[in-house]
């Protein structure tokens, strides 16, 4: 009778230990996930997983907190994990709100550009790089709308122009204007190397060169930079 005893003592101490062991492991569990992801329910996220959480999400580095995404008081938040297969360079982007994309790199030398027809609003290009062109033309003197000046292959945003010269020491007159000057006047701005600001000279700065016109209110018709028969040079620039 005493060794039936001993034995079912030894028994019961068995099951309490072993109960006691599976509570501790279930608890270590439940707390292992509890740190991998901060949700409203008990759990773990990975990588490329799609959790919803009612609760502030804190972005940690290390053992820093950097950034903590806060929670809507009306509505649920869904954070989508991004997938660690994602190549060098990639970036994510929002493409709609509280949407993100993913951007892959651009080549050697490209910038982020903004750009609203692409799928994230952003694109990597080739920075433009600054471009001049210089060629010569001949006035026609015809007034009225002026003369196109083409070929130049960009809208420049600065044109100079001056009648070119074929001997030492002969003094020039240089007509110029920008994008911003020519505006300033309706007939188009163009400002003269003695300072003045002078209308009906470069009347426009177009898609592919610009236009000169010869009738100034102050020089007369068939005035430079279009009068008829004079080689002018101009650089155009952008």
């Amino acid at each position: 009778m005493y060794m039936t005893n001993e034995k079912s003592h030894r028994l019961l101490y068995s099951n309490v230990i072993l109960v006691a062991a599976i509570g501790i492991l279930i608890f270590t569990v439940v707390a292992t996930m509890g740190t991998q992801c901060a949700r409203a329910a008990a759990g773990s996220c990975s990588v490329g997983d799609t959790e919803t959480f009612d609760g502030d999400i804190a972005i940690k580095s290390g053992t820093t907190f950097d950034y903590t995404i806060a929670h809507a008081a009306t509505a649920n938040r869904t954070l989508n994990l991004p997938d660690a297969a994602v190549a060098k360079g990639a970036i994510y982007a929002g493409s709609a709100a509280n949407t993100f994309g993913l951007e892959t790199v651009g080549t050697n030398d490209q910038v982020l550009t903004a750009d609203s027809a692409q799928t994230n609003g952003v694109k990597w290009a080739t920075p433009s790089a600054a471009e001049s062109f210089t060629g010569t033309y001949t006035g026609d003197g015809a007034g009225g709308a002026g003369q196109g000046i083409t070929g130049v292959g960009f809208q420049p945003t600065f044109v100079q122009i001056w009648v070119q010269q074929t001997s030492e020491n002969t003094l020039t007159t240089w007509y110029w204007t920008t994008d911003t000057i020519i505006d300033d006047l309706a007939e188009g701005a163009t400002i003269r190397n003695s300072g003045h600001l002078m209308g009906d000279m470069i009347i426009s700065l177009d898609a592919d060169g610009f236009t000169v016109a010869d009738d100034n209110a102050t020089l007369g018709p068939n005035s430079h930079p279009n009068a008829g028969g004079v080689v002018y040079n101009f650089r155009a620039a952008r």
